[in-house]
């Protein structure tokens, strides 16, 4: 009877130091989602940031892209103008097609 009783004993002292070593996991295991949690909201803010016009036109900057005001036009001769097309040119996607009336 009594060995009964002390295997009984030893079979809870088991079972429970195995239920605290699995809430201890659990417990680091939530810890590093919050933090990855939290690394994912940073990035996020990170990327939002980024994408503001103001920083899409400075990284364009440090790039050498230009502005959309500052457009070139290739004139017939090859060369690069800085002025806005004439009049007897179309814009690109706007061609009169023949026999439309368009």
């Amino acid at each position: 009877m009594v060995g009964l009783l002390c295997g009984g004993l030893v079979t809870l002292l088991v079972l429970n130091t195995v239920l605290a070593q699995n809430s201890l996991r659990e417990s680091e295991l939530r810890a590093g989602i919050k933090q990855l949690l939290l690394e994912k909201e940073k990035l996020k803010n990170e990327n939002m940031r980024r994408e503001t016009p103001g920083e899409l036109a400075r990284a364009a900057d440090l790039q050498g892209m230009l502005s959309d005001d500052s457009a070139r036009v290739i004139v017939p001769g090859g060369s690069a103008d800085s002025r806005v097309a004439s009049e007897d040119q179309t814009p690109v996607g706007r061609e009169r097609v023949p026999g439309t009336g368009r």
